[in-house]
């Protein structure tokens, strides 16, 4: 650690049966804020030889908004994917876009976007894949309580033309506002339908100590 109490190195070593040999070396570096900005990944062959890094740069709240992901090539490093996260003005992170390295230049793949509520809680989460333009994958709804618990998780799947709903979960909570069951069913391939079958499950959480749970499953429904 450094004088920070960062993380700047972690050593992996496995047993030959008569000593320790060396593994993997982790290394880390840290910016004036204490942020992550780069991770290193070697690999001992009698020296350590690179793997993988990773590059990460933040905006001025520290928020991660690129990730970098480089191999070895055994001369230098080279790109190979690249995650770009924005932000709103409340700070709730609003896309996240996934790129490739193909021919010199970056492709897109995925994207993910984020919709909030005022208290902040993530309302829509739309997941779109790119196919010359952005195609819908997935949308998820959430809905929440007067105390901002969450209620319900409706997913949708694009079935070629549009978003049709396929998977809900409903949970529940005590008058302390800890989660006490959580029901998961299913959609009809019509999107219409709840169905109650085979494929749905109801979960109740039973309190270990203070706010640890154990989540059982209790039977189909």
């Amino acid at each position: 650690y450094d004088a920070n109490n960062n993380n700047i190195s972690a050593l992996y070593q496995l047993w030959n049966g008569g000593e320790w040999v060396n593994n993997q070396l982790h290394s880390y570096s840290y910016n004036a804020n204490n942020d992550e900005t780069i991770a290193v990944f070697q690999v001992w062959n009698g020296k350590w030889d690179n793997i993988q890094r990773f590059l990460y740069t933040y905006n001025s709240g520290s928020q991660k908004i690129v990730t970098l992901n480089e191999d070895w090539n055994g001369n230098d490093w080279g790109n190979v994917s690249k995650d770009s996260v924005a932000y709103s003005l409340s700070s709730n992170e609003i896309s996240d876009l996934h790129q490739i390295w193909v021919a010199s230049k970056w492709q897109n793949v995925s994207m993910d976007l984020y919709r909030y509520n005022q208290a902040k809680n993530v309302i829509t989460a739309l997941g779109q894949s790119w196919k010359g333009s952005w195609i819908n994958d997935f949308k998820d709804i959430y809905t929440y309580d007067n105390n901002n618990n969450l209620v319900s998780v409706v997913s949708q799947d694009y079935n070629g033309t549009s978003l049709i709903k396929s998977e809900l979960e409903l949970y529940s909570y005590n008058p302390s506002n800890m989660m006490v069951s959580i029901i998961h069913k299913y959609y009809d391939t019509s999107g219409t339908k709840v169905i109650d079958g085979d494929n749905s499950h109801y979960y109740i959480m039973d309190e270990l100590s203070g706010y640890n749970y154990k989540v059982q499953k209790i039977a189909n429904r």
